[in-house]
């Protein structure tokens, strides 16, 4: 079974152009994802961080609709990548609930689940 992310990743020969229709979609959904995330600006008219836009393309593509970002900063803010996303869903809530409970559990406490 593949994974979310090996879900929607297309090879560079799929995104040539040839293929079947289901990579052709799954491209079309991407490029209309990316073409979306060039508008979005923030509070100070910047655009989504190069670093981290990339990411926030594949969750959107996966459903998870991100509500902020950035790619960290080495300026007094924070200085590693993060996505803030906003589930709405409460089975997929519960998915997200058992993860970060997986994650505490191991001892990783730089998690935040709003």
């Amino acid at each position: 079974m593949k994974s979310p992310m090996e879900a929607i990743q297309l090879s560079p020969s799929q995104r040539g152009g040839g293929g079947s229709n289901e990579n052709q979609e799954k491209q079309k959904t991407w490029n209309d994802i990316a073409a979306r995330i060039e508008l979005v600006r923030d509070g100070l008219d910047r655009p989504v961080d190069q670093g981290i836009k990339e990411t926030v393309i594949a969750f959107q593509a996966l459903k998870l609709q991100t509500t902020s970002s950035c790619e960290g900063h080495s300026d007094g803010a924070l200085p590693y990548p993060w996505i803030m996303i906003d589930i709405q869903e409460p089975e997929l809530k519960k998915e997200f609930d058992q993860i970060i409970k997986k994650i505490d559990e191991k001892g990783y406490k730089d998690w935040e689940f709003l």
